[in-house]
C-alpha cells in the first residue's frame, strides 16, 4: 500500500491494552496481556511505520450474526442454548464497550474513503461487563436472563488470559465519523432489524418485550 500510495485500514483490537483501568483513549500506551494482543501491537507498529496514509481501527467486542456459517461470533453459539433452555455461562469480570457488526462495517467503509489518518477507537457508548451484556441480549430476544449465569473464566480449559477492563473511549470516532456509535439496546435492535433472514435461519424467537 505504501509503495503504491494506497490507503490502508488495519483492524486492531481493544486487547492491545492491559485492562488495568479502562476507558482507554487513542493516546494511551499499549500493554497486552496475551499473545493475540501482542501480535496486534506489532501489526500496528508495522502499519504506522510503513506509511502516513493509514488508519488503525481498534475495535471493541463485536456483536453480530454471521452471513456464512457460524463464524466466531458468540451470538449464534449462545442463542440455540437459550432456546433449548440451557444455562449459558459468561465471565462477569471482563468489562467491555460492545459494538454491533453493522456499525463496525459502516465505520470501516467510511474510514477507507475518508481523510482521517492515525488511530481511532470503534466501540459502543456503554460500558458493561460481559455478563450484563449477555443478559441484556437474552432479555431483548425474549429469553429469561436467569439462564445466563456468571462463570469463572479460570475454569475454562485452554482459555488465554484476558484483560479485565478494556473499555474504549470513542470520543474521537463520535467527533470524526458520520457513522453513529450506538448504545447497547440500539445496537441490538440494529442487528435484529437488518438481518431478519439470518434471525430465522438460526432460530431467534420473536421479540416478546413490551412495546
Amino acid at each position: 500500500c505504501a509503495s503504491e500510495g494506497v490507503r490502508l485500514v488495519h483492524v486492531s483490537t481493544d486487547n492491545v491494552f492491559d485492562g488495568a483501568r479502562g476507558m482507554y483513549t487513542e493516546a494511551d500506551a499499549t500493554n497486552p496481556v496475551n499473545y493475540y494482543g501482542e501480535t496486534k501491537v506489532e501489526a500496528e507498529r508495522i502499519v504506522a511505520e510503513a506509511s502516513r496514509n493509514f488508519v488503525i481501527a481498534r475495535i471493541a467486542i463485536v456483536m453480530g450474526l454471521p452471513v456464512l456459517g457460524q463464524g466466531n461470533s458468540f451470538l449464534p453459539r449462545m442463542i440455540p442454548e437459550l432456546a433449548a433452555g440451557r444455562v449459558v455461562g459468561v465471565p462477569n469480570n471482563e468489562i467491555r464497550t460492545p459494538i454491533d457488526v453493522l456499525t463496525v462495517g459502516a465505520a470501516l467503509i467510511e474510514l477507507a474513503g475518508g481523510a482521517f489518518a492515525g488511530t481511532i477507537h470503534l466501540s459502543g457508548n456503554e460500558v458493561l461487563d460481559r455478563l450484563d451484556l449477555v443478559k441484556r441480549i437474552a432479555r431483548r430476544l425474549g429469553y429469561p436472563d436467569a439462564l445466563v449465569e456468571a462463570t469463572n473464566p479460570a475454569t475454562i480449559p485452554g482459555r488465554a488470559e484476558r484483560p479485565l477492563d478494556v473499555s474504549l473511549d470513542n470520543a474521537l470516532a463520535r467527533r470524526t465519523l458520520n457513522t453513529a456509535m450506538l448504545d447497547i439496546d440500539e445496537a441490538i435492535n440494529t442487528i435484529l432489524r437488518r438481518t431478519p433472514e439470518l434471525n430465522r435461519r438460526i432460530g431467534i424467537v420473536p421479540d416478546r418485550s413490551p412495546g
